[in-house]
């Protein structure tokens, strides 16, 4: 073998040698950060964490799901934000890591358990939840001794980089009242363009779509960017920030009452929830 031919063999196999070696380096690292390899034994792709959906990188174990799988989670989420209805139930597309929001009215009697609060409360909001499948958009449901002019709260409960959404009901408005004083109080506000306790939890739903499907950190500027938002001419309580102007016409647009928004109210609305012409 000539000098010339040896001395190009051994560049040749140290070049190989360092592909192979940057390639090792790339497949430790992706282990270490917790990603799956891209092919899954069936040869469909794998999910790294950063698609699925509730995922936190700190106690991720990643998942072995199909590309039917996971297009089924990316459409379920979709429906959630929107209040949609989905067809999907007999695809099986639960992971340690995706959780399914859904409070149910055992848990919710739970809650008021040696509250003042009337069964028939929980009933009500179980029941217009589910009209359009929202009771997905909350995690839990909770009692608190709020204000007497707040009738229920959504509340984000951080969980590490997420959160959870909670309905969180005020004892010391809702406490010992029947459906139609709650119907009559509320009607007679000077606040709010609700008429109805039903129309007070269809407030809070568009308070949770609003925020389902964020992590902690967009939370924090999606509410900072609205806390500066102030438009008058729909309420009191919708020119408080624009949290609350989009729950407000999440009322109106289902109401169907929405001809004479202000422009900018409507813009706001189509930007995080939309739907109105």
């Amino acid at each position: 073998m000539s000098s010339l031919r040896y001395t190009w063999l051994l560049i040749l196999d140290f070049a190989i040698w360092i592909i192979d070696t940057a390639i090792l380096e790339q497949w430790y690292h992706l282990r270490r950060a917790g990603a799956p390899c891209k092919q899954n034994a069936d040869g469909s792709r794998s999910k790294t964490w950063e698609e699925l959906p509730n995922a936190n990188a700190a106690d991720y174990t990643a998942p072995s799901i199909s590309e039917e799988q996971g297009r089924a989670i990316e459409q379920r989420n979709l429906a959630q934000v929107r209040g949609l209805k989905i067809n999907n139930s007999s695809i099986d597309i639960s992971t340690e890591n995706d959780k399914i929001r859904n409070i149910k009215i055992d848990d919710a009697r739970a809650a008021i358990q040696g509250t003042k609060i009337n069964d028939n409360v929980i009933k009500t909001i179980i029941d217009v939840l589910s009209e359009d499948d929202s009771q997905y958009l909350f995690d839990e449901i909770a009692v608190v001794k709020e204000d007497y002019r707040i009738i229920m709260q959504t509340d984000p409960v951080k969980k590490g980089t997420f959160f959870d959404i909670r309905l969180n009901l005020n004892e010391n408005f809702l406490g010992g009242k029947t459906i139609d004083e709650l119907d009559s109080e509320i009607f007679n506000s000077k606040v709010t363009v609700c008429n109805s306790f039903r129309e007070a939890i269809i407030h809070e739903k568009y308070h949770a779509k609003l925020i389902n499907g964020l992590n902690q950190g967009q939370l924090d500027a999606i509410y900072e960017e609205l806390s500066e938002i102030n438009i008058d001419g729909i309420s009191k309580t919708a020119f408080k920030d624009g949290n609350e102007c989009i729950a407000e016409v999440g009322v109106l647009f289902e109401r169907g009452e929405t001809d004479d928004l202000p422009e900018e109210a409507r813009k706001i609305f189509n930007k995080y929830i939309g739907g109105l012409l």
